[in-house]
């Protein structure tokens, strides 16, 4: 069985540095710069959203390469995957070499996660010099609820899709320009004055004929 407890260690390394290191460039590259990114694709508020998903990719990574309580490592780079997916990679296909990048990258590192999360982290970890042995259909069990009902909380309260340019150009020409009543112009002083009979005295028609 050592040359299984080696493969998990590969797969472990692999996977996790990886990560580790995703996160690491989003904090590397500018935490605003990436904040701003996550806010272009609808995470709300996108700082936080950007803190977080850096923090959870190093440190899930970290724990996932050291096979240190390897099914929330695991469940923790799930969560990753399946918020990536439905944020970033859904609408663009299977394959990564398709415009935007399909979710087949996103697919492979999650079920990987599974797996390694389901089977345990072997021998060669800090799981086993630690005592702690979670396999089995208890490992699956928080792997998968760990890693999804949490990534699910997120889309549903933070995920605000932004509404396509095109869209919002249609849905702007339907609306109907509001119609402006015409203004009322109110008669100018004096003018009823220029209107009435030319009485120099103000007296009127009755009194005059009397004169005459």
């Amino acid at each position: 069985m050592a040359h299984v407890d080696l493969a998990l260690v590969v797969i472990r390394l692999a996977l996790g540095i990886t990560m580790s290191l995703h996160g690491y460039n989003k904090i590397k590259g500018g935490i605003a710069n990436t904040a701003k990114w996550f806010g272009s694709i609808g995470m709300r508020p996108p700082l936080v959203q950007a803190w977080a998903a850096a923090i959870t990719e190093i440190g899930g990574g970290l724990m996932f390469a050291a096979g240190l309580l390897m099914p929330l490592a695991a469940a923790a780079l799930i969560g990753l995957m399946v918020v990536a997916y439905v944020v970033a990679h859904r609408t663009n296909g299977f394959f990564i070499f398709r415009p935007n990048q399909g979710w087949e990258y996103v697919f492979i590192l999650g079920a990987v996660a599974l797996g390694i999360g389901m089977i345990g982290a072997g021998r060669y970890s800090l799981d086993h010099a630690f005592g702690i042995h979670w396999n089995g259909w208890t490992a699956t069990l928080i792997t998968v609820l760990v890693g999804i009902v949490p990534a699910a909380a997120v889309l549903a309260g933070c995920y605000r899709p932004p509404v396509p340019a095109a869209a919002s150009k249609a849905v702007t020409s339907k609306v109907a320009p509001a119609k402006v009543a015409p203004a009322k112009v109110a008669p100018a002083k004096g003018a009823a004055s220029k209107a009435a009979p030319a009485n120099a005295a103000g007296a009127s028609p009755k009194s005059v004929n009397r004169k005459g």
